[in-house]
């Protein structure tokens, strides 16, 4: 495979920061006693009660199902059918070559859906349409906004170019391109959710402002192009948290990989993910610079 070559600063400043995807812990809740442990079994009188625990990191009522895009839509209608589910819509996602239905479990639960479907079914795949929260761009100790330019060698590679013809992808929360005048640089926006209010574009601004913010103490690459794609939007259900979901981002990663974009960042993280995985595993075999955030 051929890859285009990039300008130098993308090298040296991106490729320290690479990894295959951004991840983060499982989140599960308690949902009651086991009363089946084997001192429980052996004689009451010792028996000790352990919790039974539960995922919860991902969408209660969806299911993502998928299905080779050189198949027909029978194969997963056939299983919509049979499993008592609802399509809500389906998606192409053309570079990993399948069909994504999201689909409305009806009150089952997704985890025992997801088990059944893929030990059932040959033709159709089953994921938990799983969480992904953006990532923090606060210093953890300070509560303040982090400047690591003297860190990153980010003034030394600007002295070469400051990323004229470069392409960024970038998948947040919508931003705020009149946030002050030092965002007026090359910015298309493509929305998958609301832009909402202050707050709900605060997190994308700051990381769009990031990379291409003409204050020199902030953009990274003023003079390369952004191509800003939201799928985040804060969730009042989980205090306030700025929240997507597989779904949401894998329709954000095909589009990014519409766009010939030389760069992709990824500030958010969230649990092991099929289609995410995947998606993110064709942009980088088409060359295109993977950065993902890698924990807080």
């Amino acid at each position: 495979m051929l890859i285009k070559p990039l300008p130098v600063f993308i090298y040296l400043f991106f490729l320290p920061l690479l990894v295959s995807c951004a991840g983060s812990s499982v989140k599960y809740k308690s949902v009651g006693l086991d009363e089946k442990t084997p001192s429980c079994q052996i004689n009451d009188a010792i028996c000790v009660q352990t919790h039974k625990f539960k995922r919860v990191d991902y969408e209660a009522d969806d299911l993502l199902l998928t299905y080779d895009a050189d198949k027909s839509a029978d194969v997963a209608d056939a299983v919509l059918k049979k499993y008592k589910l609802r399509a809500k819509r389906t998606d192409q996602l053309t570079f990993i070559k399948r069909n994504m239905v999201t689909a409305a479990t009806n009150g089952q639960d997704p985890v025992d859906l997801v088990t059944a479907i893929k030990k059932h079914e040959k033709e159709v795949d089953a994921s938990t349409n799983n969480f992904f929260t953006t990532a923090s761009v606060v210093d953890s100790a300070t509560g303040g906004v982090i400047y690591p330019m003297g860190m990153t060698g980010v003034p030394v590679a600007r002295s070469r170019t400051r990323g004229n013809g470069v392409v960024i992808g970038m998948i947040d929360t919508p931003i705020d391109i009149d946030y002050n005048d030092s965002l007026h640089a090359s910015i298309e926006r493509i929305d998958l959710v609301a832009a909402g209010d202050a707050n709900n574009r605060l997190h994308g601004t700051e990381v769009a402002g990031v990379m291409v913010s003409q204050n020199p103490r902030i953009g990274i690459a003023p003079e390369a192009k952004l191509i800003a794609i939201s799928a985040f939007s804060t969730a009042m259900s989980s205090g306030g948290e700025r929240r997507s979901n597989s779904g949401l981002v894998a329709r954000a990663l095909e589009i990014a990989l519409k766009q010939n974009i030389d760069v992709l960042n990824l500030s958010f993280a969230g649990p092991s993910d099929p289609l995410v995985d995947q998606l993110v595993q064709a942009a980088v075999q088409k060359g295109i610079v993977v950065v993902a955030s890698a924990g807080n």
